[in-house]
């Protein structure tokens, strides 16, 4: 089976790198509702760390994590 990926990780780095950037304006900025940024951000990277782990399970069970070669197969 083979799973293209690579599509899936830009689109998590992008989303990786906007919860960084939000990190980074929520800690410049004197916030009124420190909360709030402090919940985005927690709640954000929690979610990030998931759909990292399920696209790191879907590399190792198609062997893209280990260099796997694809092949090709019938019945």
């Amino acid at each position: 089976m083979y799973v293209n990926l690579n599509k899936t990780d830009n689109e998590t780095l992008a989303l990786r790198q906007c919860v960084h950037y939000v990190d980074m304006l929520c800690q410049m900025t004197i916030m009124r509702n420190w909360t709030g940024c402090a919940h985005f951000g927690n709640d954000a990277r929690e979610r990030l760390n998931r759909l990292t782990k399920t696209e790191g399970f879907l590399k190792e069970i198609t062997g893209q994590e280990t260099g796997g070669k694809r092949k090709e197969r019938s019945i």
